[in-house]
């Protein structure tokens, strides 16, 4: 008989892990104790919008009991603790609180259950937890918002952090991960903490090191769409990197990981000068459309302002460390502000108003800013933006519009462009 998987916490990190146990035929206990959750979930209320999240929830919900009572984890051999790391405005993470809900959750499990901690937890968190080294896991999360559950039910790899010096794998757990029919990677607990975070680091200088080069582009003749698919090329870099300029480091894991790494290079006395360039080009780069508006002494102007895209990145409904909104809070302090996003949070700005299509945005705005490059702006017609850019100025930084010879008059502004020549 198939044993039945255990999942504590049932935040974005957990419903997306969930699936993958249900698409490999496993039986899920899904608990969180917000009752309010557990309730929304057995009525198909699924707050995360993900590719295939609520389908793949609905179509199985059968092999899943949703529950706000401990208890029930008794039944489960495998138990995956997935609740979100909580942190502050300065991305400080709130480890107490998963220490002590990891603590209360270990009350209820049986001597023999493995334990995997998912959670990003700081280095040698794990080591500490007072529970059967042997059946005590650290695996490494690397979703990404918007692709997510492919993410979760096809990784490259799976990293594990273990307790033992042999690096063996509980028999049960075993059998789960080698399902997942990809290369296993065990290694002790502190090395799969760090290991993650030098994932989200590594993520991070490929970003840098693209935002340094598109502000030599903007500064001389130099195109970064040309760049961009010579490097594509490079087996070393290749295609899957991140070579697409973005607005700084953006959405709540890397910019927590940056922070853990500082506070790391603090504790142990480093002198990092490395995790301070990326700070840097992060905070330049996220003044980048307010620096174009001010370039073109838009700031001096009462303009309506249209912006297209509010989530922190396309496929995600998230807001938090959006760039959208702090443009948002900076515009809106002068001007007026019209939005909208396909999928993102609900939020509320004074002088912000959210609309219902893209059309609504254009006849109602002056100048066009696209912050977030969802595949329905790349389908925007240049008749439409001829008729409605009243200013004939777009700000789009991703280069979501490519063929621009379509859009008289309108002039463009994207990164690793000179946009003043």
């Amino acid at each position: 008989m198939s044993i039945k998987i255990g999942y504590i916490g049932l935040t974005h990190l957990g419903m997306n892990y969930l699936t993958s146990s249900l698409n490999k035929n496993y039986k899920v206990v899904a608990y969180d104790e917000d009752k309010k959750k557990i309730e929304n979930l057995k009525n198909d209320i699924i707050e995360y919008n993900e590719p295939k999240l609520r389908e793949t929830i609905i179509k199985k919900k059968n092999r899943i009991k949703f529950t706000n009572n401990p208890i029930d984890l008794k039944e489960c051999k495998i138990i995956f603790f997935s609740q979100d790391v909580e942190t502050d405005i300065k991305n400080i993470s709130n480890i107490k609180k998963i220490k002590t809900n990891i603590n209360n959750a270990l009350k209820f499990l049986k001597n023999d259950s493995v334990f995997v901690v998912l959670s990003q937890v700081s280095l040698g968190f794990t080591r500490k937890i007072k529970f059967n080294k042997r059946n005590l896991y650290y695996q490494v999360e690397t979703l990404v918002f918007g692709n997510a559950v492919n993410r979760a039910n096809h990784p490259e790899r799976i990293i594990l952090g273990t307790g033992n010096k042999t690096n063996e794998i509980n028999s049960h757990y075993n059998t789960y991960l080698k399902k997942f029919n990809c290369p296993i990677i065990t290694m002790n607990y502190e090395s799969a903490e760090l290991t993650k975070k030098a994932i989200n680091i590594f993520l991070c200088a490929s970003i840098t090191a693209t935002n340094q080069f598109t502000e030599l582009c903007e500064k001389t003749n130099a195109d970064w769409e040309q760049i961009k698919n010579a490097l594509i090329m490079d087996k070393r870099i290749g295609k899957y990197s991140y070579i697409n300029p973005a607005l700084g480091i953006t959405g709540g894991n890397l910019e927590r990981d940056i922070k853990s790494i500082e506070e790391l290079n603090k504790k142990f006395n480093i002198n990092n000068k490395f995790i301070q360039s990326i700070n840097l080009f992060s905070k330049l780069k996220k003044e980048w459309v307010i620096n174009i508006i001010k370039k073109m002494n838009l700031d001096k102007q009462k303009i309506k302002y249209g912006i297209l895209g509010l989530s922190y990145k396309k496929n995600t409904d998230s807001l938090k460390n959006s760039t959208s909104i702090k443009i948002i809070k900076k515009i809106s302090k002068f001007n007026k502000v019209f939005g909208y996003d396909p999928k993102a949070r609900s939020f509320k700005i004074s002088n912000f108003e959210r609309l219902l299509n893209i059309k609504d945005v254009l006849v109602k705005s002056d100048i066009l800013i696209i912050m977030t490059p969802w595949d329905e702006f790349k389908r925007i017609e240049s008749k439409v933006l001829n008729k409605f850019m009243k200013k004939k100025i777009i700000i789009d930084p991703y280069n979501v519009i490519q063929d621009k010879k379509k859009f008289k008059n309108i002039r463009f502004f994207s990164l690793g462009k000179n946009n003043f020549i």
